[in-house]
């Protein structure tokens, strides 16, 4: 499917790995003849992501989404949503100019979507 690319817009999902590895070979692409995909696009559906504007976090301490780039502008209410599941996920994966609140949920995903967010550079 594909998504609404819309500039100045993060969306995020959140998970649990069990480790660090576990989420990046989740949302790595893989390139074989027939074009890049990762897990995570197939998962979602996605045909297609700009991996050059992807970030994937994982942490063990209390996280914010104010390191990650333009978190400043993003990350107090970013961090608000996050706050009601932060007992249960300790992984990230944030795709900037892309709002996938129109994207199926995915039954099979590790990561759950968390909401899509405007972003200032």
């Amino acid at each position: 499917m594909d998504v609404l690319v819309a500039a100045g817009t993060v969306s995020i999902w959140v998970g649990r790995f069990g480790e660090e590895d576990a989420l990046y070979d989740y949302v790595d692409f893989r390139y074989p003849s027939d074009g890049g995909w990762s897990p995570f696009t197939r998962d979602h559906g996605l045909d297609w992501v700009d991996e050059d504007f992807a970030e994937a976090a994982w942490w063990r301490e209390p996280y914010s989404f104010a390191d990650h780039s333009y978190g400043d502008s993003f990350a107090p209410q970013a961090d608000a949503d996050l706050a009601q599941w932060s007992s249960e996920v300790n992984s990230a994966y944030l795709l900037y100019d892309i709002d996938a609140r129109q994207l199926p949920r995915s039954e099979t995903s590790p990561l759950t979507f968390l909401g899509a967010y405007h972003y200032r550079k």
